[in-house]
């Protein structure tokens, strides 16, 4: 939206909130519970599922950190995109003055949004999302046929939201500038950021790793 947009859009919104005519909401809906795979027995040596497993992991987005055979122990990392990975929930917002309706609906890990919410007065939120996803994986030979291989992920979480304006029946004013929240968690845990916004693995991360190793008759845990 362009500044010449934005003044307009205030003007129009201070007059209607004179006038007592706006109607607004602003919902939240918190995720719900998933399935979190964080292990698998597999067929084969640890020797066997290594050399399949880390030559897999090199042809993915993830990022190998650290390698060591022996401890069976395997560190990469993501960062970019949380939708994919993450759930916090969806937002609703609607606003309703003589500009019209504007309705936004949208998941809270979305990367990046523009949406207007009402508190009080009218904000305008330029919000992004950011995931660190931190991994170990180890590989640990069960029996001399069977090996299981663990994955243990720590969501690191940041969200950044920048106000550049808020309206009111009194006028139009600079925004509060970047607000900025980070929370991390584990597994099947949940983070919640200072405003309420729970976060939570929807398994995904977890499940692309071990379907790198995984076969027929392979127990997960």
């Amino acid at each position: 939206m362009r500044a010449g947009s934005y003044c307009l859009l205030t003007l129009m919104v201070i007059s209607t909130l004179g006038c007592g005519l706006g109607q607004h909401k602003l919902d939240y809906t918190p995720p719900q519970p998933h399935d979190v795979v964080t292990s698998v027995t597999v067929a084969g040596t640890k020797d066997e599922v290594w050399a399949k497993l880390v030559p897999a992991l090199s042809k993915t987005f993830f990022v190998i950190n650290n390698i060591d055979k022996d401890s069976g122990l395997i560190n990469v990392s993501y960062a970019g995109d949380p939708e994919q990975f993450i759930d916090c929930g969806k937002i609703y917002s609607s606003v309703h003055d003589l500009a019209g309706e504007r309705v936004y609906h949208f998941p809270a890990a979305t990367a990046y949004k523009e949406y207007e919410y009402f508190q009080h007065a009218l904000w305008l939120a330029h919000r992004r999302m950011h995931l660190d996803g931190r991994v170990n994986i180890v590989v640990e030979e069960k029996t001399t046929k069977e090996t299981t291989v663990s994955v243990n992920v720590n969501y690191i979480v940041q969200k950044t939201v920048n106000y550049p304006y808020v309206a009111s029946g009194y006028g139009s004013y600079p925004g509060a500038g970047n607000n900025v929240d980070t929370i991390s968690f584990i597994g099947d845990k949940t983070g919640t950021f200072a405003a309420g916004t729970i976060c939570r693995s929807k398994g995904s991360l977890e499940k692309q790793i071990l379907d790198l190793v995984s076969n027929d008759g392979a127990q997960t845990h």
